[in-house]
């Protein structure tokens, strides 16, 4: 498969081409000293640093970062061993100083182009985007679900898969000149340090997990052929399940389920029509000790329930509920959210994102307008993520638990 069903050819062009620079539209170009500051820096680790926007001192020398705020990072990079000029490239959301005015987010999304054609030439390995501008202006292209607070963002270091790069956000430096808290200070060095570290690409080849969904839309015998082999070739192995349903909640009595996907092992993802024949072999396997991963497992668990008249056996992992203990910041646990920041993946709901709210959590949605095949590599995709979240969420407790942290 070169192309995910999933996947709007358009929307991937758009995400990551320069586009047309509005560059004059905004009009800062006309008050600076510096208009469309170039890029500086040797980059010679192959790190990106962009930062919100030139200062009066950086307008006056037509350099990144050097005021008060560079100071303090150039001060937190020579800690990691980096030099700011040497070590990375250097530029900013908006490119054009705005005197007496505050950066507005228009400025960012004129400029956004060039930002972009900097990604593709450069290639960074590491992108560190300081402030919320920033990233806007990267990472707001790919979540498109709103990037709101900056404090949900800092200290993660998101494999990208499309850029093939770690992005990696971080507060902008001016933020601890004007809060002295030494705790925002640790914080900022710590996450500087992770982020300056990672040597090479997040991806030797970036993974192409869409064309390793099986979805089955006919010939039952087998469709119930390949699950049995599936079962049997990873017997005793963790799986994750999933469903697709027609609301959120099983409590109305035309309540239905759509489709079901299990992952095998993270390498074999089954999806299928909820037909009788299908859905009395998932009646058995779920009954079975194959250890089983979900997220937000009282989901699959009540529908479950409700449907098959039984409930999950040997529940072995939520990922939601790691994602809570591993890190309590709000809005982080989501599968979506999750599957953004450890793995680099986005968009792969686009084709059902408006079909799977109904009016309330009892009211049917859309779903079942949806082609059946789309419904269904939607379906594997959330199987597969699940097993993959779950697996770095195992391996990163356990780092966390030998480091005594826990």
């Amino acid at each position: 498969m070169t192309q995910s069903l999933l996947f709007d050819s358009s929307l991937d062009l758009c995400a990551f081409q320069a586009g047309s620079p509005k560059c004059g539209t905004c009009g800062l170009w006309e008050q600076c000293c510096s208009p469309k500051m170039p890029v500086t820096g040797n980059g010679r680790k192959g790190i990106l640093v962009i930062a919100e926007a030139p200062g009066k001192e950086e307008d006056k020398k037509n350099i990144q970062l050097i005021g008060n705020s560079g100071q303090l990072l150039r001060r937190s990079l020579e800690l990691c061993d980096v030099d700011l000029d040497e070590d990375c490239w250097k530029t900013n959301a908006i490119a054009c100083y705005s005197p007496g005015k505050e950066a507005k987010e228009s400025h960012m999304v004129c400029c956004r182009p060039l930002v972009n054609q900097t990604i593709r030439d450069l290639q960074p390995k590491v992108i560190v985007l300081l402030g919320k501008m920033a990233v806007k202006s990267v990472l707001g292209q790919e979540w498109t679900r709103g990037i709101n607070a900056m404090d949900r963002w800092v200290g993660w270091q998101i494999p990208l898969q499309r850029l093939n790069a770690w992005v990696c956000p971080i507060w902008h430096p001016n933020v601890l000149l004007h809060n002295q808290h030494a705790v925002l200070g640790l914080l900022f060095d710590r996450y500087l340090e992770s982020a300056v570290s990672l040597q090479e690409r997040p991806w030797q080849h970036p993974p192409q997990w869409e064309s390793q969904i099986i979805v089955e839309t006919s010939c039952w015998d087998v469709t119930l052929e390949k699950l049995e082999r599936a079962k049997n070739e990873y017997k005793g192995k963790a799986v994750a399940f999933d469903y697709e349903t027609d609301r959120l909640k099983p409590d109305s009595s035309d309540a239905k389920i759509l489709s079901c996907a299990i992952c095998f092992g993270g390498q074999r993802t089954i999806a299928y029509p909820w037909i009788p024949e299908l859905a009395e072999w998932t009646s058995q396997f779920l009954r079975s000790d194959t250890p089983k991963i979900g997220a937000n497992i009282k989901f699959e668990e009540r529908w479950t329930q409700k449907v098959l008249g039984h409930g999950v056996k040997n529940w072995v992992w939520d990922t939601v509920q790691a994602a809570h203990i591993l890190d309590n910041r709000d809005g982080i646990t989501s599968v979506k959210f999750q599957a953004f920041v450890r793995l680099g993946l986005s968009m792969w709901d686009l084709a059902v994102e408006n079909y799977i709210a109904g009016e309330d959590s009892n009211s049917p949605n859309r779903l079942a307008s949806v082609s059946k095949r789309q419904l269904l590599q939607y379906n594997g995709m959330d199987a597969l993520v699940e097993y993959k979240l779950a697996m770095l969420q195992r391996k990163e407790l356990n780092e966390t638990h030998n480091k005594g942290c826990l």
